[in-house]
C-alpha cells in the first residue's frame, strides 16, 4: 500500500467516526474529491470501507465500522 492509499484510508476513518450522523459513501466521495483534489473510483472506496469494516471486528477495538441508514458510522 502507498502513501496517497494510506493517506486516503485516514481520511475515510476520519470522515466516517467525526460524522455526527451516518455518512454514505457518495458523501465521503464528493467531500475527498473536493478537499484532495483527487478523483476516486466508487468501488475503491468501497473496498476500503469494507476493509475498515474488517479491520474493527477484530477485539482489539472497542468500537466498530457499521452501515447505518445507508451511510457508514
Amino acid at each position: 500500500m502507498d502513501t496517497m492509499d494510506q493517506n486516503l484510508i485516514l481520511h475515510i476513518e476520519a470522515l466516517v467516526f467525526i460524522a455526527r450522523d451516518s455518512i454514505t459513501a457518495s458523501e465521503i466521495k464528493e467531500t475527498l474529491e473536493a478537499t484532495l483534489e483527487v478523483k476516486l473510483d466508487e468501488h475503491d472506496l468501497l473496498a476500503i470501507l469494507e476493509k475498515l469494516h474488517e479491520k474493527y471486528q477484530s477485539e482489539d477495538f472497542a468500537f466498530e465500522l457499521a452501515k447505518i441508514g445507508g451511510g457508514y458510522k
